[in-house]
């Protein structure tokens, strides 16, 4: 058979194997799928995600899409290692999966020295795994003062939010992660430690705030403590437990890290981001 003989061999049996498009068996044609709309813009580099794959950015409204807020970006085209934090950036948005963002064509605009918000961190207070934890008094959800000192003999599992967190990959995803800790280790009767989030937006997150939205995720509040303070207090241990937040139009832009406390109140593990696995300390809570 000669070439274009053979080729039109072959154009008629891919034709007799495709059915007819309102026959009986007819199946839905593949349509290519619409590219996702891009949007422009401008932030800043708050901290790399603790995989290493992306890029916690502060980024400035984006007019009839988003409000200015923090949130976790994956990267096209480019490595989280070229970014550092205080970075100023422009970049095109995307959304490549539902609720999963990612950043191309990514400019910078400064070469990011320490990020403005690292000033603020007193670098040698900062608690670091081995050593003890700060001391502190705070109020839970229901306006009880909660000293560390209470929870002297126990694991404690510690962390930062804030209620109105917009991004769900930060806050919410964060919470998410302590409910389902307390829910797991609650199925295998592992007893003796206690989950704190302490709220770094304290002028808003009243202990009756806290309440709320603790009720509102269907907490239990046996072994889970939402917290709260003075400004002076909260700031002082954000810098202890090295938490990166400042304020920015209503929201926080901030970091975020977990760390086990063991029953002598020392730290034995730190977890960066909100994407961990609960596992991770399910096997530390033996």
């Amino acid at each position: 058979m000669t070439a274009p003989a053979l080729r039109f061999g072959l154009t008629l049996l891919f034709a007799a194997t495709v059915p007819a498009a309102n026959g009986p068996n007819a199946h839905a044609v593949a349509r290519p799928v619409a590219a996702a709309p891009r949007y422009d813009l401008r932030g800043e580099v708050i901290a790399l995600t603790p995989d290493g794959n992306g890029l916690i950015v502060h980024h400035e409204e984006i007019p009839g899409y988003m409000p200015a807020m923090t949130m976790e970006f994956l990267l096209q085209g480019a490595k989280a290692a070229d970014f550092r934090e205080g970075q100023k950036i422009r970049a095109r948005m995307y959304e490549s999966t539902p609720g999963e963002f990612k950043l191309e064509d990514i400019r910078t605009e400064s070469p990011g020295p320490a990020s403005a918000l690292k000033s603020g961190i007193e670098h040698n207070a900062l608690a670091a795994p081995g050593e003890r934890a700060p001391e502190f008094q705070l109020l839970n959800q229901l306006g009880e003062k909660v000293p560390l000192e209470r929870y002297r003999g126990q694991r404690i599992i510690l962390n930062f939010i804030f209620t109105r967190c917009p991004v769900a990959a930060m806050c919410p995803a964060a919470t998410a992660r302590m409910i389902s800790l307390q829910r797991l280790a609650a199925a295998r009767n592992i007893k003796d430690f206690q989950l704190l989030s302490i709220s770094l937006d304290p002028v808003h997150d009243t202990p009756e705030v806290l309440r709320a939205y603790a009720e509102t995720r269907g907490v239990d509040p046996v072994n889970f403590q939402f917290l709260t303070g003075s400004e002076a207090t909260v700031r002082r241990l954000l810098a202890q437990f090295g938490v990166i937040a400042e304020p920015s139009e209503n929201i926080w832009k901030h970091t975020l890290a977990t760390v086990l406390i063991d029953r002598d109140g020392r730290i034995r593990q730190r977890v960066e981001g909100a994407n961990w696995d609960p596992e991770v300390f399910l096997r530390l809570l033996p």
